[in-house]
Formats: structure tokens, C-alpha cells, sequence
């Protein structure tokens, strides 16, 4: 009896050691769950997706373009379901940011540029590409880079970010980002890509962190930074130009709506019991296939 009363109280022993170790790594992890920080305690920054401006919908993950990758295998944070329909994949960007610890200039890594890279980068610059972080659940948003206004063959990339963190006590309460040094896409050139982050205490509340999201002049502001119009001023050129086989669109237009005016007599005639069988309704379709001909020469003339 004595060797498993023995083994019974190893066993036990066993489950409260792991049971222990279990509950210091929800402490240990709790920090982003109630967002609830330590000085110079790490947060994390993840980063999520890209995309083009003018088309919301149309995302792709981070890292399809050639950014900084992680040096080691990154963590990724999944949120249901509901998260991945959205386009939303957040990985750990394993930028060194600690709580209340700023960063003067932070080095991320040196980004060699080669044709292909060049030509992603262009491709996205040129179609208004921006990207979204998270820290501490908060979005932080941003574009890829600028294109010269003077010339259309030149496009520049942001080298540096700067990330502005506000906090009431051992929480975050806001996060914003702006980028630096717009630097020019060759082929064969190596660019220093850098981050900085400054720590500013503020009144707001814990509670209240989401409003300044619900205020419209914040996204009057962010709509104010893309440099490329949208909407019906990217076509305004193209509304008033004439397309391709003028003469033909237009002799279908009005040969289509000769034959639905036609189409639509004819009909109301039967309704009402003009339209019978035998030779008249020859010469009825005639007459109407004649006074129908007016629509056509109108509206193609138009």
C-alpha cells in the first residue's frame, strides 16, 4: 500500500507544479489581455495588412510586400472567425517597444533592393497602398510610400516611423503613427529602415480610449493624407470622352429602343383588342414599325 500511497502523492504533486507554472504564464501573458502594463514591460506591435486605398475590401497579408520579415519564426494572433473574413492576420513584428521606454532611433533592418522588390513597391505606391498595426488592440494606420509629383516613373518609400504612444497610468490609452524620410526605389540600393517611439501621459480615461475613432474630424484627417485623388475625380477625365466606334454604339442604341418602342405598342394593342388575325395586322405593323422609326433617328442623332 505504502508505493501507491507514494506514487498518488507524486502525482498530485505533479499536477499542482503544472497547474502552478499554467497560472504564471496567464500572468505572464495577461499584460495585453487587460492591458495592464509594468515600466519598460514589452508591447507588442502587430502588424496586419495591406491594401489600395480606393478599394477597402481588396487586402493581402503584411508581408506580400517585401518588408522587414522577423528574424525568428513570428507569433501569429488569431481572433475567430470573423477576423479572418476580414482579411485580418496579425503577426508580431517583434519590434523592441517597452512600456514608458522611448526610442530615439530604432533599427529594424536594411532592405536590399532588387528589380522585383522595386517593382512590388512601385506598384503599390502607385495604387495608394496603406497598411494597419495594432498595439495594445489599438489600430495605427499608414501608406506604403509617395510618388513624385513631377515625375510619374519615380516612387518613394517611407524608411521611417514614428509611433506616438498616450498613456494614463499603466494603460495605453492612444496610438498614432507618422512616417519619415521618403526615400527613391533603385534597383541595387540598400535603405535603413527605422522606427522611433515617444511615451506622452494624458487625462483621458481608460474607458473612453475608442471615442477620439468615433470623431469625424479624425477621419477627415486621414482622408486629407492620401496624395492621390479618388473617387470620380480619378475618371473625371474619362466621363466626357467619346469611346471607340461612336457611330456603331450609336445605331444600336437606336435600333434597341425602336424595337422596344415597337415591341411595346404592339403589345398594348393586343390588350386592348385592335390587334387580330389576319392581313390587317400586316399593315398595323407597318404604319408602327414607321412611326417607331422617329425614335431611332433622335436618339442616334443624340
Amino acid at each position: 500500500m505504502l508505493p501507491s500511497t507514494v506514487g498518488g502523492r507524486g502525482r498530485y504533486l505533479m499536477l499542482g507544479i503544472a497547474l502552478a507554472l499554467a497560472a504564471l504564464l496567464a500572468l505572464a501573458s495577461a499584460s495585453e489581455s487587460d492591458h495592464k502594463y509594468k515600466t519598460e514591460e514589452p508591447v507588442k506591435l502587430w502588424v496586419n495588412k495591406v491594401g489600395p486605398y480606393n478599394n477597402p475590401q481588396e487586402t493581402y497579408n503584411y508581408y506580400s510586400l517585401p518588408f522587414c520579415q522577423p528574424s525568428e519564426n513570428p507569433t501569429h494572433k488569431w481572433g475567430g472567425l470573423g477576423e479572418v473574413l476580414g482579411g485580418n492576420e496579425l503577426i508580431d513584428s517583434q519590434l523592441e517597444i517597452k512600456f514608458l521606454k522611448n526610442v530615439e532611433k530604432g533599427f529594424i533592418c536594411t532592405l536590399e533592393l532588387d528589380a522585383k522588390k522595386v517593382q512590388q513597391f512601385a506598384d503599390a505606391i502607385e495604387s495608394s497602398y496603406w497598411f494597419e498595426f495594432f498595439i495594445d488592440d489599438l489600430p495605427l494606420w499608414g501608406f506604403v510610400g509617395e510618388t513624385d509629383k513631377n515625375s510619374e516613373n519615380k516612387h518613394y518609400l517611407y524608411t521611417h516611423k514614428n509611433i506616438l504612444v498616450k498613456y494614463n497610468d499603466n494603460r495605453i490609452i492612444h496610438v498614432n503613427l507618422t512616417q519619415e524620410s521618403p526615400t527613391l526605389l533603385e534597383d541595387g540600393k540598400k535603405l535603413e529602415m527605422t522606427y522611433s517611439v515617444k511615451w506622452v501621459a494624458t487625462d483621458v480615461s481608460f474607458a473612453r480610449r475608442f471615442e477620439v475613432y468615433l470623431d469625424y474630424p479624425f477621419f477627415e484627417h486621414q482622408e486629407r493624407d492620401v496624395n492621390e485623388e479618388s473617387g470620380w475625380k480619378l475618371v473625371h477625365g474619362d466621363v466626357f470622352r467619346p469611346p471607340q466606334s461612336l457611330m456603331f454604339l450609336s445605331a444600336l442604341v437606336g435600333i434597341g429602343t425602336q424595337l422596344a418602342a415597337l415591341i411595346l405598342l404592339v403589345i398594348v394593342l393586343a390588350i386592348v383588342g385592335m390587334l387580330y388575325i389576319g392581313y390587317t395586322q400586316h399593315t398595323l405593323f407597318s404604319v408602327l414599325l414607321a412611326c417607331t422609326t422617329y425614335s431611332l433617328k433622335y436618339l442616334s442623332d443624340q
